[in-house]
């Protein structure tokens, strides 16, 4: 089992460009974020911290439990005057309660085991008309069909067995939705987002992307040979000499805290 906590798996995912089309959709939602408090929950390497203080916003939290990843984000981003890290979890943040205007969870949500416990916590840091902003993937994201920019359904495709393993820890849509109004939240909406994950300036690169299995948490399911199947599979679809863009698909729930008086 790869721990991605580890020290060794610190940059894993906090080395990549962000799509700015999630950039724009994040600000259509947070408003005039100068005086407000942010918390990016399961912070990782600091990444998304990174960008909410480029938001503007006053004050951010950036919450995880591993050491390894705290130490990393620090590190990476100690310029960073508004942000703080701090240890803690999704079902228990250590924040005062009514002290956050926006929540942000990206792709933790099929970690948790009690997603009512961590949705019950949000909703007590919040403050009155404070938001949640809830991004993962679900099983109909992950299994659009594979073409040249989504890679990810060739992997279903190729290896029908992950989809069991994956089966197990992605939400759905109505499950969230129904934790999310048993936490209080109203006025809640989802909606889907095509984001773009890399560019690969040509198949060579991205081979070796695939090789270090770094950012596809999935890829550590399947061995050595079959990484190299794979990728010759790859190479028979996609061109070779040419720039690739790999989207990826996620589901976003957004939702209020609002006296229900």
């Amino acid at each position: 089992m790869i721990d991605f906590h580890s020290f060794e798996y610190t940059n894993s995912y906090s080395n990549r460009n962000i799509d700015l089309t999630w950039v724009e959709k994040l600000q259509t939602f947070i408003g005039n974020p100068q005086q407000k408090t942010a918390v990016d929950m399961g912070c990782g390497g600091g990444l998304y911290t990174k960008i909410l203080a480029d938001l503007g916003f006053k004050e951010i939290y950036g919450i995880d439990f591993s050491d390894a990843m705290l130490t990393s984000a620090s590190k990476n981003y100690h310029h960073l005057h508004q942000a703080q890290f701090l240890k803690g979890n999704a079902y228990n943040s250590s924040l005062e309660s009514d002290s956050v205007d926006f929540y942000l969870q990206r792709a933790v949500l099929h970690h948790l085991t009690e997603p009512e416990a961590a949705f019950i916590e949000a909703a007590r840091i919040l403050r009155q008309e404070g938001i949640i902003y809830i991004q993962d993937r679900t099983m109909e994201d992950c299994l659009i069909p594979g073409s040249t920019s989504h890679l990810r359904g060739y992997l279903y495709y190729d290896f029908p067995e992950l989809i069991e393993i994956e089966k197990q820890r992605r939400p759905t849509i109505s499950e969230t939705i129904g934790q999310l109004k048993y936490a209080g939240f109203t006025e809640i909406k989802q909606m889907n987002l095509w984001e773009v994950r890399r560019h690969y300036a040509s198949f060579q690169e991205l081979r070796k992307d695939i090789q270090s299995r770094r950012g596809r948490s999935i890829l550590h399911e399947l061995s050595d040979a079959e990484i190299k199947l794979w990728i010759q599979k790859l190479e028979n679809r996609l061109p070779n000499d040419t720039e690739i863009i790999e989207k990826d698909r996620w589901t976003i729930w957004i939702a209020h805290k609002k006296d229900s008086n």
